[in-house]
């Protein structure tokens, strides 16, 4: 990850747990400036479990890849259950 996208990420971050705050207006304000930042970086919430779940997956598929000792078979697997994994989760 660069620096700016750490930057950018603490930014989101720090606007977020302001939106929390007491004060209605500074947590709409911060609410809003967090919202227009993720927009503009393309930035998406993912809940952890989602992520964790995607994980195993990647393990299991590597685990499955190993078992085979060609390196182009292990990056079709590989590839294969990535595909199977973004095609069921970006719907275009």
């Amino acid at each position: 990850m660069a620096a700016s996208d750490a930057k950018v990420l603490q930014k989101v971050h720090d606007l977020v747990k302001l939106a929390a705050s007491g004060d209605t207006e500074e947590a709409r304000n911060a609410a809003v400036s967090a919202t227009k930042l993720m927009k503009e970086h393309e930035l998406v919430l993912v809940p952890k479990a989602e992520i964790q779940r995607v994980e195993k997956m990647v393990e299991g598929a590597q685990a499955l890849a190993k078992q085979y000792k060609d390196e182009k078979m292990q990056n079709m697997l590989v590839g294969g259950v990535v595909g199977l994994l973004l095609s069921k989760q970006l719907k275009f």
